[in-house]
């Protein structure tokens, strides 16, 4: 690949996290607009006022699903160039169908032969039409039951990866009390708003959104400019500093390098990435602080999650890969 197509693709890769900064500046114009025409700021002082939370992320990461998703949307419809995929351009611009493989039939023909074909099967006997239907509702079947077995292992994974990162800053936050005391605010006001609007922008509108902007646009991007290995770093670490602080940017970095592979082991297809990114944050809400009771509880939890969560992330990468 040309050496400047290489660096526009690796700028391009920087420039989703750099459109979310600028769309957080008009959701909280937006936000605190909404709040005061719905009377409900928040006074925390003579010189502070408050957005509501809830209208603020929820503004926010539906104003980042429309925006991310039609560039994604582009992205998948166009090729490299811009243009429409599945069409050459000549030097003068015109358009044509590609042809790959040996296939060298024009439309008519392709039609033509497969309208042929058609009429093959309808004059088959009743016995090949019944062995063709039973063939199909294995397909099915086969198709049905292994998307059933990633979910449940995605759920399980999710869990299980929540409760040790849960357990991990349960036992820091123990020795480095003082550090934390911002970090502990920080999840309060993210979790703590139950309310619909909150609770809807965290566990849906949040990863549908996070997972365009980074394992579809940003990973696409650096792919194509650095390979597939050193794209999953760079957006996991793009990813840690979009969350904004040192606590949760280190696990988001480790997060965002699976959702990065899984990315990968799925050629592309973000649904297991957004399951799994959806899980992790519903877990945030559901499972207890007071399950860490004490050090030794916490460290017995860690371990058998992340025993599991590596068991669960080596069969769904051998689920995907075979």
């Amino acid at each position: 690949m040309d050496r400047r197509y290489r660096i526009q693709n690796l700028l391009m890769s920087l420039t989703p996290l750099v459109v979310s900064a600028f769309l957080v500046v008009v959701t909280y114009f937006a936000a605190f607009t909404f709040t005061v025409l719905l009377d409900l700021t928040t006074v925390s002082d003579a010189t502070e006022v408050g957005v509501d939370e809830g209208i603020y992320r929820f503004i926010r990461y539906a104003l980042c699903l429309v925006v991310f998703g039609a560039w994604y949307y582009f992205m998948k419809t166009h090729d490299y160039a811009g243009y429409p995929t599945g069409m050459s351009y000549e030097s003068e611009g015109t358009p044509e169908e590609t042809v790959t493989g040996d296939d060298t039939m024009d439309y008519a023909e392709r039609s033509e032969t497969a309208e042929s074909e058609d009429s093959i099967n309808l004059d088959s006997d009743d016995s090949s039409v019944e062995a063709v239907k039973n063939k199909e509702g294995k397909k099915k079947y086969s198709r049905t039951c292994p998307r059933v077995l990633d979910i449940m292992i995605i759920l399980l994974l999710g869990t299980m990866l929540q409760l040790a990162v849960d357990g991990i800053i349960y036992m820091l936050s123990s020795v480095y009390d003082d550090y934390f005391e911002s970090y502990d605010r920080m999840i309060t006001t993210l979790i703590g708003d139950d309310s619909i609007l909150a609770i809807l922008s965290v566990v849906v509108l949040a990863p549908i959104a996070e997972e365009i902007m980074f394992r579809g646009i940003t990973m696409k991007y650096a792919e194509r400019a650095v390979g597939a290995l050193p794209a999953v770093i760079l957006q996991a670490l793009l990813f840690a500093a979009y969350h904004g602080n040192l606590i949760q940017g280190v696990y988001a970095l480790v997060i965002g390098l699976l959702l990065g592979m899984m990315t990968v082991w799925a050629s592309g297809r973000l649904a297991g990435p957004i399951l799994l990114h959806m899980v992790i944050n519903l877990s945030a809400y559901l499972i207890p602080t007071a399950l860490f009771d004490g050090n030794a509880i916490a460290i017995v939890i860690i371990i058998v999650a992340v025993v599991i969560s590596v068991l669960l992330i080596s069969l769904y990468r051998a689920r995907k890969l075979s």
